[in-house]
């Protein structure tokens, strides 16, 4: 699928689909899981290139190895690199999710306990 779709698109496509299947909470949460600035995929897809950069990129699928970098970037193939594996992979980031908030909450009242 070669077409004039930016990487912009793609990406906002891949975290569309990331939130239907609750890998995601949200657009910004999908910011603060690869260290994006707020409103970064909103920016991106409003500039005149619609490109993300590759430091980017890299925070990307450094978070979600599941995005294929080859059609990220040039629309070509899935947007899966393993769509056989892709239940248990929501599974496991379901879990990291869990456990992130968790320790979180911990150390809030850890936090709170010491005031």
């Amino acid at each position: 699928m070669g077409n004039k779709e930016s990487a912009a698109i793609r990406l906002h496509k891949f975290v569309m689909y990331a939130k239907s299947e609750k890998i995601i909470k949200s657009v910004r949460n999908f910011e603060d899981e690869c260290g994006l600035s707020n409103g970064y995929l909103n920016n991106a897809l409003h500039a005149s290139s619609g490109g993300i950069g590759s430091d980017n990129i890299a925070r990307i699928i450094e978070k979600f190895p599941m995005l294929n970098i080859y059609w990220l970037c040039t629309g070509k193939g899935d947007m899966l690199n393993y769509k056989e594996k892709e239940k248990e992979y929501k599974e496991i980031m379901t879990l990291i999710s869990k456990l992130q908030n968790a320790v979180k909450k911990m150390n809030i009242r850890g936090n709170n306990e010491r005031m």
